[in-house]
């Protein structure tokens, strides 16, 4: 997990969500995401057009497989 010169949209999306998501693990503070309610944190782009808020379904989609991947590592998968 890291920036690369080469990160596309989605890699850049995922590493922002994954980045949220630990700082909320280790921060009380910190807001991540509550499935639950259906709240997410925002992401969004910023390009040579402008600010464009990311989907919250596409966010929604993100988070969804940041948690389903650590379930995951924790119960011995993948």
């Amino acid at each position: 997990m890291g920036f690369t010169e080469q990160l596309d949209e989605s890699g850049a999306i995922n590493l922002a969500a994954n980045a949220i998501f630990e700082a909320a693990d280790e921060d009380s503070a910190t807001g991540g995401p509550d499935l639950i309610r259906d709240v997410y944190p925002i992401i969004a782009k910023i390009t040579s057009a402008g600010y464009e808020a990311v989907p919250n379904q596409d966010i929604s989609s993100v988070f969804g497989s940041i948690i389903d991947n650590r379930r995951s590592r924790i119960s011995g998968g993948d």
